[in-house]
């Protein structure tokens, strides 16, 4: 009614996005073969996100309807924290190899 977009619909729109543009399933994000209304606020997704992150989520977007704005918001922090666990696991297998992330690779390495 306020011109904005329902959580299950706002859930379906991170989808097809995180598809489209990197080719990603998010567990969580998208329905095992259920409604895409998600059963819990955020998304469903709160356990996988920060405590505060989270708690911000549910209190702010637990029932109500999405402006463009809070879609955008949602979907960037999700892809932020995405891309800052990939630099994460990336460091790590930099450091399991003894290896410096801030030099360049030789062809062997």
């Amino acid at each position: 009614a306020g011109g904005g977009v329902s959580a299950g619909s706002a859930r379906y729109a991170i989808h097809r996005l995180f598809i489209q543009m990197h080719g990603w399933y998010i567990k969580g994000l998208s329905p095992a073969g259920g409604s895409w209304a998600p059963a819990v606020p955020a998304f469903g997704m709160a356990a996988l996100l920060p405590k505060r992150l989270g708690d911000l989520f549910e209190h702010r977007f637990g029932s109500d309807d999405f402006d463009l704005g809070e879609l955008a918001l949602v979907a960037a922090s999700i892809e932020a924290l995405i891309h800052g666990e990939a630099i994460g696991r990336l460091s790590a297998a930099y450091k399991a190899r003894g290896l410096d992330p801030k030099q360049r690779l030789s062809r062997g390495e």
